[in-house]
């Protein structure tokens, strides 16, 4: 099954943050592809699955710092996701890292001193309360 637009990725990531929130394990990421896109409501199309480009760990007194995604998935993410494909119909890996970088991306470099957030990239966070 295909998620079919925003309102389909928002419930699939939404069920998968309460999950992790039953077992006392969040996780903030940042998507990219199709998912993304769609999130960010620039299309409303099909896809079949959600691309993570990095993880981001959030200071409340400082910027929002990404980190390159571990490989493999950390296990409590992977198995909320499968339990979500299950669930939905979704296929066991529609929740997965995107197309590898070589080196060292310039968006895991950091933002520019002085950013004020507007130029700060939306970030989906898969907790009980799925944001973009």
């Amino acid at each position: 099954m295909d998620l079919n637009g925003k309102t389909d990725i928002d419930r699939a990531l939404q069920a998968v943050g309460e999950i992790l929130a039953s077992e006392a394990q969040p996780y903030a990421i940042v998507v990219i592809g199709g998912a993304a896109l769609n999130l960010l409501g620039i299309v409303e199309r099909a896809t079949t699955d959600v691309d993570i480009l990095a993880f981001a760990r959030l200071g409340a007194d400082q910027p929002c710092e990404l980190l390159r995604p571990p490989e493999p998935l950390p296990e409590p993410l992977l198995r909320a996701a499968h339990a979500v494909a299950r669930d939905l119909g979704l296929e066991r890996d529609w929740l997965n890292k995107g197309q590898p970088f070589s080196g060292t991306p310039d968006f895991l470099r950091g933002f520019p001193s002085g950013s004020t957030g507007a130029n700060t990239p939306r970030l989906t966070f898969v907790s009980p309360t799925a944001r973009t």
